[in-house]
């Protein structure tokens, strides 16, 4: 296949994993394992927040008049999810890494929001700041078994 002007077209280029390495059964090292399976329950979390917003504002004390702003979260939540997939699919170490920086945020701004917000939040905040920790310990795994 040819772009412009008889030029190669652009691939997708995944990465293959190093040979010798102890890696899941499904061939993918423990950091994307961990990447994979926190980007399914966004997805799952957001598929569910979408078809029963009330449930969630609920559970997070909010009004009804958040159902809404709920519904934009759920659909963020559902991107993050195919976003994280992909990401682990590729073994994208350096989104992986960004990960890090980006969920220990959330977990600190959740977790103070907390106070003011309600205790639900604090929930929230222990499963982003447990994902980002099983990410980190998973990443420094991998490295350490190259």
């Amino acid at each position: 296949m040819t772009g412009r002007r008889g030029q190669p077209a652009a691939t997708l280029a995944v990465p293959k994993p190093p040979s010798g390495s102890r890696r899941w059964p499904f061939g993918i090292s423990h950091s994307a394992m961990s990447i994979y399976l926190f980007g399914c329950m966004s997805f799952c979390f957001g598929v569910l927040t979408l078809l029963r917003p009330e449930q969630a504002a609920a559970r997070l004390e909010l009004p009804s008049e958040a159902i809404p702003a709920i519904q934009a979260c759920s659909l963020a939540a559902i991107a993050i999810g195919v976003f994280y997939t992909l990401a682990a699919y590729q073994e994208n170490r350096a989104f992986f890494r960004c990960s890090l920086l980006t969920r220990s945020l959330t977990t600190w701004v959740l977790w103070n929001a907390s106070k003011e917000w309600g205790s639900a939040w604090k929930e929230v905040a222990l499963w982003e700041g447990t994902a980002a920790a099983v990410t980190a310990v998973a990443l420094v795994w991998d490295w350490w078994l190259k």
